[in-house]
């Protein structure tokens, strides 16, 4: 994806600026806010634009993945990628982050713009990887049980079976 104001990037820094013995990694296109690397702290790696496979394995390398949008998204494909590969997510509370993350289930939540409540949150994860791990496999669980392909397939073909019969016209 891409880096930007409304994803939340400048708490995400703040908060790692928090946490200087934590490593941090940034996936996306920073074009759009040039001077934004220079300006991160040292703990912060810049990955750039990743393909799928990259994205893949960033997941599989981390411990958790930070979703730190600042505003709403109809629907974080990151979060439910992270979740699909048993990494917690740690969201902001808003919009549709609270209909796919779980809080305490599948990760949690720190309040939108508040970096001092996403470090806390960071903090108190990264230490604890067993509980890293048993956020990261409900997560997987749920994605793969309401977020698969085969899963988002029969639950459209059910509708429209549904439609067809109660006598309705989709087309």
């Amino acid at each position: 994806g891409r880096v930007s104001p409304e994803k939340g990037i400048q708490d995400f820094l703040a908060a790692a600026r928090l946490l200087p013995d934590v490593p941090f990694a940034v996936a996306g296109s920073e074009n759009g806010m040039p001077g934004l690397r220079e300006e991160s702290p040292a703990n912060v790696r810049w990955l750039g634009f990743l393909q799928t496979d990259g994205l893949h394995e960033l997941y599989r390398r981390s411990r958790i993945v930070v979703v730190p949008s600042r505003w709403y998204e109809g629907f974080p494909n990151v979060a439910v990628q992270a979740m699909a590969q048993a990494r917690p997510v740690v969201a902001a509370r808003i919009g549709a982050m609270t209909s796919v993350v779980d809080e305490e289930r599948t990760g949690v939540f720190f309040e939108v713009c508040n970096p001092r409540d996403l470090a806390a949150k960071l903090r108190r994860l990264y230490a604890d990887p067993r509980s890293c791990r048993t956020l990261g496999e409900a997560g997987r669980e749920k994605a793969l049980r309401l977020y698969s392909r085969g899963s988002v397939y029969s639950a459209l073909i059910a509708i429209y079976e549904k439609a067809v019969r109660h006598g309705r016209n989709l087309a």
